[in-house]
């Protein structure tokens, strides 16, 4: 930020032409310097302070007063915390660029509005703005690069709106969006490239949008897009290779709309999507490759079709295909091998075609397998060779449930 000296010399008010002033000033200066260079040694002059840039140790600040001792500070070596029941200006703070520690935005009673550090750029520790009362609306942090603890927006009751952070590029742990009953959308993201641990957008009620992480490629632990009963459309997740942890998208109601996941390799957990009620495709997963934990599609009423797995080669632990009313056929899955655990494809009631398990061997499957309740499936139309899984060790319950020879 830069500032402006405005001052008025009494010469001016005389009529005195400005370059008169101007030598006179000058002139003045002068013989002062010279003066002093003759009451003085060189090496005895004295240094003009400095103006402190940099503020040590742990800050906490709940007022304008203690807001405005910080006007000016480029660096807090330590951790800010903002909190308490006044309305505070932040524009004091917009010449900060880092914070070493926590920048802790907490506890804030009247604060509708939080407007500020548009030049912060790094925080060396977690990035917390929770448990408001009354904020309504986030704008700032414009220039924000890099965090390398948590990044967390959680608990503010009235929060309606945060703001893009387009220069973001890593979190080195937690990314979560939880519990803010009336934000309606969560955008702007396009920097981002790596989380280091958990990500999480849950339990957001009125939440209807979550867009702007085309450029995520790598999250450490899990991923989880839970409970946001409001939830329409989740996208733009297009260059995400890697999960280390869980995959989770469920519990979304009202989610119709999921964006491909088309870089998404390998989840190192359990990959599971599921009571996601008006959801109608599932084809996001076309480079899929392996999954480290177990494989759960459940209870997605309107989903017709499984495709998009096609390249999957293994899952190390259960695949559970399961109370997907509306599914009717399983055309994906061409390349599964391996299935560590039990293999289970069990009441979908309008399940009719299954085509896509042409790898899968029953030799290769690690645990109990069933084909059981799927009341509209009849097993005497695909000969073995089309389902080389079979023979299974529960098959009741379907239409039809043996099966031809090849």
């Amino acid at each position: 930020m830069t500032c402006q000296r405005v001052f008025t010399s009494p010469l001016l008010e005389t009529g005195t032409p400005l370059l008169v002033v101007l030598m006179v000033w000058v002139s003045s200066f002068a013989c002062a310097a010279s003066h002093a260079r003759e009451l003085l040694p060189q090496t005895d002059l004295p240094t003009p302070p400095a103006h402190v840039t940099i503020r040590g140790g742990d800050v906490t600040v709940s007022s304008q007063d203690e807001i405005d001792t910080l006007a000016g500070i480029i660096t807090i070596e330590g951790t800010l915390t903002v909190t308490g029941d006044a309305v505070l200006d932040l524009s004091p703070l917009d010449a900060l660029e880092e914070v070493t520690g926590n920048l802790r935005i907490q506890n804030l009673y009247a604060q509708q509005v939080l407007k500020g550090f548009e030049h912060l750029k790094n925080i060396g520790g977690d990035f917390l703005i929770d448990e408001t009362t009354r904020l309504e609306q986030i704008d700032g942090f414009s220039s924000l690069k890099r965090i390398r603890g948590c990044f967390g927006i959680g608990r503010n009751v009235s929060l309606q709106r945060i703001p893009p952070f387009p220069t973001l590029e890593s979190v080195g742990g937690d990314f979560y969006i939880l519990r803010n009953p009336h934000l309606q959308a969560v955008t702007g993201f396009e920097a981002l490239q790596r989380v280091g641990n958990d990500f999480a957008i849950l339990e957001n009620s009125r939440l209807t949008t979550i867009d702007g992480f085309a450029a995520l490629k790598h999250i450490g632990r899990d991923l989880g897009l839970l409970k946001n009963t409001s939830l329409q459309h989740a996208g733009h997740f297009s260059s995400l290779q890697s999960v280390g942890g869980h995959f989770t998208i469920a519990t979304n109601e009202v989610l119709s709309d999921l964006d491909p996941f088309a870089s998404l390799r390998s989840v190192g957990g359990n990959f599971a999507i599921g009571v996601n009620n008006t959801l109608e495709r599932l084809d996001s997963f076309a480079a899929l490759y392996s999954v480290g934990g177990s494989l759960f599609i459940e209870n997605n009423d309107q989903v017709a079709s499984l495709g998009g797995f096609g390249v999957l080669e293994s899952v190390d632990g259960d695949v559970y295909i399961s109370n997907n009313d509306h599914l009717n056929s399983i055309p994906g899955f061409k390349a599964l091998k391996l299935v560590g655990g039990s293999f289970f494809i069990r009441h979908n009631e309008e399940l009719e075609v299954i085509a896509g398990f042409d790898s899968l061997e029953s030799t290769h499957i690690g645990g109990p397998s069933s084909v059981s309740f799927n009341v509209a499936l009849d097993l005497s139309k695909f000969p073995t060779n089309a389902l080389p899984f079979l023979p299974v060790d529960e098959c009741r319950g379907n239409l039809v449930d043996d099966w031809t020879s090849p």
